[in-house]
């Protein structure tokens, strides 16, 4: 009888397997449930329990291809014979010259991507021929493989779920539905890590008044709420040389558009918010204007993203948009404002980057003026468009961020190295802080500063905002400079570095890629120095605090799933694309978790009978009855 059993239970596992989105119900535990406040709890990261990071280099084996060897090593290290991974190749070049064919890895179930996992695959330069892997990967347990397969057949309703977002917009934000003005400009249907399990639900990305967003939900729930956009307190024709502070003016060149006369290129173009002002317009290219118009501020603005973008592109940094950055000239964030005069205004005293602009539809960076009171002159401080610039070229690596996460605090403190290695400065927007106590700069003369002496893991850092957060990475960054190692060479680190990081970066992950990114592009020229100041600022606890070992060590073995009741289940192969098409997704870490309080998600078994199970022996005897049915009838 054991035998027959586990027979019976491999012809169930085969079906569900085969008929992903049938119209079978089989969870026996759906609900439903009305709630107008749900409960919040915030979340850092993913749930240790579905959730297993890698940080380890895999000696390489010439014997096999690179997708059968990274199928073998993901299997090995604990990821589910039930769930495939879809590869994508993409040639490494943030720094030029860092030239290998690297990988970037997804997880899908039975078609469905499973949100918030990514994996990157990076060969490295060595006699022995090691894999670089980072990111991380959906460890199920049986149990949980199998709930969430017999949940394809119960998907949320996709309209459903849109106004399960629409309802609970970023809840004690103070966000509205802004009446009704919210649009999805995409949906996807995804698996959702949350406890041990992965729930069906769709990912939305929304416009709410003129700010993106992403949501996941389904018809009862939001799982997850955040910005896709990178809010920085912090914002450049003759243009002030490097702001209005310092008072002097200079000339700076660039290229605009062939048969253009307003401010656009290849690489950015300017929107004006001014009320009733328009874009500069000039016949002969010489965009001078007089230094209290909008044009002035718009002027600066493109002509400080110019020169950062020329710096970064000197140290071999390589654009890789297809569209133009979208510069814009605000009075306040919103397209309104309703700031008082002699008031602090968090609208006025802002800016950010966001990845895509529904409206424009490119990347853009938006900057406000400044209130005069917390901050001044964002629109003048050749540090303020920089910073966003810089989350441009990070984002092309880290794409999943959100509150009090590594991977938000590395988007800052990377963002604000760039600026300070152009400088030459560590203060970053000395010309935006106003005298007085409401100024919210970090020093009476810097917003952020790299001199600092911050520790990972100490009370002050555990304290801080993300912003200040970030300061841990620019000053552990600023501290190799001053050790000697060469601007230049460091910001080719870094941009090598980026290149070798997943998703969802966090601290131990970036002190282990720019460990790798020296390696390849310096031949570990300064690894006594990196070390070193790694171990000053404690950030080697962030690599244990992560479950990896030191950067050249292979984390623990989890036991791998293999045989599942007897069974021989084969592994599902790496996926490609087709071409063209990418499995590429956008963000993670950092989840809203909404609870409905007091009602139970799922509902009591008594009986002790494994509900599961029944469901699953149920299949194919179903089966074999209409097929010994239709047999009678003939």
């Amino acid at each position: 009888m054991g035998h027959n059993t586990e027979i019976i239970k491999c012809l169930s596992l085969g079906l569900l397997l085969a008929l992903p989105g049938k119209g079978f119900a089989v969870s026996g535990f759906s609900f439903e449930a009305g709630f107008d406040h749900p409960v919040v709890r915030w979340i850092d990261t993913l749930p240790t329990d579905v959730e297993r990071r890698l940080r380890l280099n895999a000696q390489r084996d010439v014997m096999m291809t690179l997708g059968k060897q990274l199928d073998a090593q993901l299997r090995d290290e604990g990821l589910h014979p039930f769930i495939e991974f879809r590869t994508q190749g993409r040639d490494l070049g943030l720094a030029k010259g860092s030239g290998e064919l690297g990988q970037t890895i997804e997880f899908w179930l039975a078609g469905k991507r499973i949100y918030g996992f990514g994996i990157k695959a990076v060969p490295l330069p060595s006699t022995d021929q090691n894999i670089s892997l980072a990111g991380n990967i959906p460890a199920l347990d049986q149990g949980s493989a199998e709930l969430a397969l017999q949940r394809l057949a119960d998907w949320p309703d996709k309209e459903a779920s849109l106004a399960v977002a629409r309802d609970n917009l970023q809840p004690g934000s103070g966000r509205e539905d802004d009446n009704g003005n919210l649009i999805a400009s995409v949906s996807e249907p995804v698996f959702f890590a949350t406890g041990a399990n992965l729930v069906p639900a769709w990912r939305f990305e929304l416009t709410v008044g003129s700010m993106p967003y992403e949501a996941i939900s389904d018809g009862h729930e939001i799982f997850r709420f955040s910005p896709r956009f990178f809010d920085a307190t912090q914002a450049s024709a003759n243009i002030y040389s490097a702001s209005k502070t310092a008072g002097t003016l200079k000339n700076v060149y660039f290229s605009i558009t062939d048969g253009q006369n307003n401010l656009q290129n290849n690489y950015f173009t300017t929107a004006m918010a001014y009320p009733t002002q328009t874009r500069g317009t000039v016949l002969v290219g010489k965009f001078d204007f007089p230094a209290d118009t909008a044009q002035f501020r718009e002027a600066n603005l493109f002509g400080h993203a110019s020169e950062h973008l020329d710096y970064l592109l000197a140290q071999g940094y390589k654009w890789t948009s297809s569209n133009p950055i979208t510069v814009r000239v605000s009075e306040c964030l919103e397209d309104t404002c309703n700031c008082k005069a002699g008031s602090t205004c968090s609208d006025k005293s802002n800016a950010y980057y966001a990845p895509m602009d529904s409206q424009y539809k490119t990347p853009s960076i938006r900057v406000a003026e400044g209130d005069g009171l917390s901050l001044k002159d964002l629109h003048f401080d050749s540090g303020v468009v920089s910073h966003e610039l810089g989350h441009h070229v990070v984002f092309s690596a880290i794409t999943t961020y959100s509150k009090n996460t590594e991977a938000l605090q590395l988007h800052e403190g990377l963002a604000d190295f760039f600026v300070m290695m152009r400088s030459g400065s560590p203060c970053l927007g000395s010309g935006i802080c106003p005298s007085g106590a409401l100024s919210i700069c970090y020093t009476n003369q810097c917003l952020r500063t790299a001199e600092n002496d911050l520790l990972y893991g100490s009370a002050e850092f555990l304290a801080a905002a993300d912003h200040q957060k970030g300061q841990l990475i620019s000053g552990l960054l600023w501290d190799i400079k001053l050790s000697g190692v060469d601007s230049g060479d460091l910001v080719k680190i870094v941009l090598g570095a980026i290149d070798l990081l997943p998703q969802a970066a966090n601290f131990g992950d970036f002190t282990n890629a720019i460990q790798n990114s020296d390696r390849i592009l310096f031949n570990s020229t300064h690894q006594g120095t990196i070390e070193q100041k790694i171990l000053g600022r404690r950030l080697n606890e962030s690599l244990a605090s992560a479950g990896a070992g030191l950067p050249t060590d292979s984390t623990t073995k989890r036991k791998s799933s293999g045989n599942l009741f007897g069974c021989t289940v084969m592994a599902n192969p790496p996926i490609f694309p087709p071409q063209g098409e990418s499995a590429a997704g956008p963000m993670q870490m950092g989840i809203y978790v909404h609870a409905p309080a007091g009602i139970p998600i799922h509902a009591a078994n008594d009986s002790g009978i494994d509900i599961s199970l029944a469901l699953l022996l149920a299949i194919p005897l179903l089966v074999g009855v209409r097929f010994l049915a239709k047999r009678l009838q003939s």
